[in-house]
Parts: C-alpha cells; structure tokens; sequence
C-alpha cells in the first residue's frame, strides 16, 4: 500500500462539535489536517501528437512493441517552470473517474482479480452515509508515527477482512489514543474498476464500500488493454528542506508503469514563459501473456487508442521562510482518442510532422526538434 500523507504547516485550526461517529460531542486537542499552502504555479500543459508502435514477433507465443511518442509541452503561464515528470500512457481504453484518493492503474489484461493493488492516505473529510466526518480517533500517542502504521496497515486493510459495522469508541480512548483532522481512507482496484473503500474509524478499519462520498474528489487513471507507458522524470527533488512530507507532486502510480530517469543527460528541466518544447519517449515493451498479446494485437488492428499525457511542473519560489514551504506543482492532464494509421514500420498516429519533415533527437535524448528532409 503506497502511503499518501500530505504534509502540512501546522495551523490552530477551530474545534468542530457533532461530528459523525465522533465521541465525546467535545473533542480536545485535536492533531490538525497537514495543510501546505498553495504558491504560484507555472501552469504546464501537454498534449501527444505523434505515436508509431512497432509490434515484433519473438517467438509463437511473445511479442514486442517498440515504440516512438512524442508529446508537445508549454509553459502557459509569465512564470520560468521547471518539469518534476512528463509521461504517457497508450491502451485501447482509457478513462479517468473521481475518487477520494486519485492515482493511476495499468491493467495489462492478464489478471482482473488484483486485489493487491490498493493505496491508503489521509483525507480532510468525507461524507459517510451522508454525515460529514472529518474527525478520527487513533489509539496510541506517537503522532505521526501512529498515523502512518495505520494507513500502512495491510493486514487490517484486506480486501475480505474489514467488518462493515463501525465499532463503538474505547471508553479510554482519551488516555490511550489521539483526535485528529481527518480520515484514514484505503481504496482497492482490481484491474477493471475501483471496487472497494475502507475507512478507519473509532480505531477499526471499516468496509464502506458504496457509503462514502468524497467532498473533493480526485481523478482516478485507468488503464484497459494496455499498450505501453513511459514516465520521465529528472530524479531531482523539487523541495530540497527536509520536511515530514513534500507536496503531493504529480501521479502515484502502480507497480506496472516504467520510469525512465534523464537527469544525468544534460536536459535543460527549465520551461520558458509561454514557450513550447518538443519530447519524445521511447522503449521496447515484452509481451509474455496468450491474452495480453490476443487483446493488444486487436487494439492496434482496430487502429483506435486512447492516448494519455501528463506533466507535473513546479516553480522555484516554493519557500517563504525558514519554516514555511508552499505548494508549487501543477499537474496537466490530456485523454486523446485516435485512429492509426497501418504503414509498412508499423501503426502511425501523426499530427505534427508534414510529408517533407523528421524528428531530430537532441544530444540528451530526450527533446526533439522538427527539421525538413535533407537537414
């Protein structure tokens, strides 16, 4: 389970009285929801306008894909922005949905049962059978150490193990345990859909699956079908101060999507106001499954994919003081339906590139530039 806690500037926050499922009606010295204030951004927006998958037959049963994306990126804002990552993502079927957590699920089609594939973290509030909580009562007092054991519990947090009945509080809930800002949430993916959401309540995790609302819902990522997927990212970190926890900076993804790091190439991470920069993934990705080669080959003969793009940057004036760390990262998005063209080196979507022009690859290998035929 990937943890997910924000940090926060610690703030004096008002007490809330009659929270649900919250007792006594009066709760003391409650631990404050990590808040980081929000900072200029420079505002990043992506869009793919070149893809060519190349499948290669290994053997009777294994295939490759090789492939070639290149996505456009601009700096819309008057402000120099900085690139944290940039990926993309290339299935037949892609579809972003709200959840309370957000995040990004590869499913390759091998599997539809993968009940592992969970993430806890930390919301401000959520509506439980339509009641606003917003408050949770934990037992020990090690804060945050106790905070995190909780959301990293797995055992507590499986799939069939959770009880749906919320446990009535300890009657000695004062002395052994602590009050604070929000909710401990867990949600379950099981390669098709969000299936299941636990939540910690009066020390218990609790099965509330179809009670739960999310008062700021985030966007979910889902994958069907899956044809490669590439994230590069700089390897630098944006907020250098040691701190309990950095903004949330881009996507939390699972296990199945492929990093690239190009740090060390000698790319230029640095955005311009309002210009626009050319990049290009590549890779070769293995396909060892009868059912992932069968649903792959009819996306691509099919000719129509959903193409997915995403960008996180930052600015640098992300620190007001000593002690006082604000939240920089903009994360654009882009979910792009498109019609392959079949040709002699494979399947082609290009809306970028005339008959007469080619991609030139920078020295970092990673920017490409548009030159004419013969250049």
């Amino acid at each position: 389970m990937e943890f997910k806690l924000k940090l926060a500037v610690v703030a004096v926050l008002a007490l809330l009285a009659g929270t649900a499922f919250a007792a006594p009606m009066l709760v003391v010295d409650v631990h404050p929801f990590p808040r980081i204030p929000e900072g200029p951004k420079a505002n990043f927006e992506i869009d793919i306008v070149y893809a060519n998958f190349n499948v290669i037959e290994v053997n009777a049963t294994d295939r490759e894909v090789a492939y070639t994306v290149v996505a456009n990126i601009t700096n819309l804002s008057d402000k120099v922005g900085y690139l944290y990552e940039t990926g993309f993502v290339a299935a037949q079927k892609v579809e972003q949905i709200d959840s309370a957590l957000g995040g990004m699920y590869i499913n390759k089609g091998q599997n539809s049962s993968l009940w592992h594939r969970d993430r806890g973290g930390l919301v401000d509030g959520i509506y439980l059978d339509g009641n606003w909580l917003n408050k949770t009562w934990i037992p020990g007092t090690d804060y945050p150490n106790n905070l995190e054991s909780i959301i990293n519990d797995e055992y507590n947090t499986k799939y069939a193990g959770a009880p749906s009945v919320v446990p009535a509080l300890p009657k000695n809930a004062s002395e052994t345990g602590i009050w604070i800002e929000g909710v401990p949430i867990a949600e379950y993916y099981n390669g098709i859909d969000l299936t299941a959401t636990h939540i910690y309540i009066n020390g218990s995790w609790v099965d509330v699956t179809g009670r739960v609302k999310p008062h700021n819902p985030q966007p979910l990522l889902i994958s069907s079908n899956h044809i490669a997927n590439t994230m590069l990212t700089p390897s630098v970190s944006a907020y250098a101060k040691t701190v309990t926890s950095i903004p949330t900076m881009g996507w939390t993804s699972g296990n199945d999507f492929y990093y690239q790091y190009i740090g060390g190439r000698g790319f230029d991470r640095a955005w311009l106001p309002y210009q626009s920069r050319l990049i290009v993934f590549n890779g070769t990705l293995t396909l060892a499954s009868d059912d992932y080669n069968s649903n792959i080959t009819e996306a691509l003969e099919n000719g129509v994919v959903d193409l997915y793009g995403l960008v996180t940057s930052y600015t640098k004036e992300y620190q007001l003081g000593d002690d006082i760390i604000i939240n920089t990262a903009y994360t654009a998005t882009v979910i792009r339906t498109v019609t392959l063209q079949k040709t002699s080196e494979g399947y082609l979507y290009n809306a970028v590139l005339a008959p007469n022009q080619h991609f030139q690859v920078a020295q970092d290998g990673v920017e490409v530039h548009i030159r004419q035929v013969g250049e």
